[in-house]
């Protein structure tokens, strides 16, 4: 109910029970089976396999019977002890919605439908994740064997593969204002040098070019610049606060990184996007503030996000208090609208609840709710008559403070999920 989600699809069955429809589109059951290659018979079966194979993996994993809340602080409680190929498939399946068909459901078209919704997403999810971990791999391997590289001594004639890359960075948006241009354009000679030099390199050229111009912009103006092979990559943490300044320079930043790929389009695009991801925290920053593309650099976190994992199925029916309090959604968006600087501090008030505190919440909401208020800042600001308010305002940040808690630490486990043998 107090969430921001709103691509949710509905479908009840013939005792009005709710399962969800993944889809999210307006074809037909017969299209969508027709886009798999299946008959309804065939669907059927397959998402009676689903099921049941969840099911065992919740037996399996002592966690079936638990609310949605409980059930993820045990499993992630369970997946940082040790993540094991069931569990990587089992937190597929937890985050895209296979846990949806849990029950059993009369309404087979229904169940076929909402399947082949939570089944086209966890192939996409497990895909994704495959790269990545591919391509992670990948991009530690070159940096070891780069690592030990200094400045060649010698660099050999790139004939003109230099030349887009130097109009590129002869643009106002990108050129130095001391910039000269014969000096840039050997510098962009040297660095291509460089690049042809090792195989790897040419893989990763754009982010070469890319992580050149964000570290060592004044050096690819001074005369005869060499890049350092083994420094090409060191990590860098920006300044992620949200400053006018920050703005212009990262999206600056972003958009050389996107036209850099098209100047190179023989690299490959999925390493340098692991390369990206590995060498700085600016993905983070993008995700806020660019325009989601194909080629713009996702955190894992993102990943995650992108499926609203959340600790209750539906609040208003799961939390008492939004019951013993008779508190519509649409009271609550008026509350937080008239009244701005409570909400500021209800947000405030917040911030040091840790994902080890869930199943304490969950245990007694209210409770936990009144110990926040009255060990917070709020007890000193409210009134009788901003009592009630504070606490509906204050619940509903907690649940939402809970759910982006619960998305870092998902986040987490599929870093482990990349890293690990066991899995994929």
């Amino acid at each position: 109910m107090l969430d921001d989600k709103i691509d949710e699809f509905y479908i009840f069955d013939e005792d009005d029970e709710m399962i969800y429809d993944l889809t999210a589109d307006e074809k037909t059951l017969d299209e969508l089976l027709a886009e798999r290659g299946l008959t309804f018979e065939q669907a059927l079966e397959s998402a009676k396999r689903y099921i049941a194979d969840y099911n065992a993996m919740l037996s399996e994993q002592n966690l079936s019977g638990l609310s949605r809340g409980k059930l993820w602080a045990q499993f992630i409680r369970s997946c940082k002890q040790n993540i094991t190929e069931q569990k990587r498939r089992l937190l597929c399946i937890l985050l895209t919605g296979g846990w949806l068909l849990e029950g059993n459901h009369d309404d087979n078209e229904a169940v076929v439908r909402a399947w082949l919704g939570a089944d086209f997403n966890e192939e996409t999810l497990v895909s994704e994740l495959r790269k990545r971990r591919e391509k992670s791999a990948e991009f530690n391997e070159i940096l070891a064997r780069l690592s030990e590289i200094g400045k060649p001594k010698k660099i050999p004639e790139t004939g003109d593969d230099y030349c887009a890359v130097f109009n590129l960075l002869c643009c106002d948006e990108y050129r130095h204002e001391d910039a000269k241009p014969d000096i840039l354009k050997q510098n962009v000679i040297n660095i291509q040098g460089v690049i042809s030099l090792y195989p790897e390199l040419e893989k990763l050229a754009p982010l070469v070019y890319f992580r050149i111009y964000c570290k060592n912009n004044n050096k690819l103006y001074n005369e005869d610049y060499v890049p350092t092979v083994k420094n090409l990559f060191n990590c860098k943490e920006y300044n992620l606060s949200d400053n006018g300044k920050n703005f212009k320079q990262y999206t600056k930043y972003f958009k050389l990184y996107l036209d850099l790929l098209d100047v190179f389009p023989n690299a490959d695009k999925r390493l340098c996007e692991q390369g990206f991801l590995a060498c700085s925290n600016l993905a983070e920053w993008g995700v806020e503030h660019i325009e989601i593309s194909d080629d713009l650099p996702l955190t894992n976190r993102a990943i995650v996000d992108a499926y609203k994992p959340s600790i209750y199925d539906d609040s208003y029916e799961e939390n008492p208090f939004w019951h013993d309090e008779n508190i519509s959604v649409y009271q609550l968006l008026e509350w937080q609208e008239q009244n701005p600087l409570l909400n500021s501090r209800v947000v405030k008030a917040v911030e040091n609840i840790t994902f080890g505190e869930l199943e304490t919440f969950l245990a007694d909401t209210n409770h936990y709710c009144e110990n926040v208020l009255q060990t917070s800042e709020l007890r000193d600001i409210i009134t009788a008559r901003t009592y009630n308010i504070a606490r509906a305002l204050l619940m509903a940040q907690i649940e939402y403070r809970f759910d982006e808690l619960l998305t870092d630490e998902i986040a987490m486990v599929i870093i482990l999920c990349i890293s690990t043998e066991e899995c994929f």
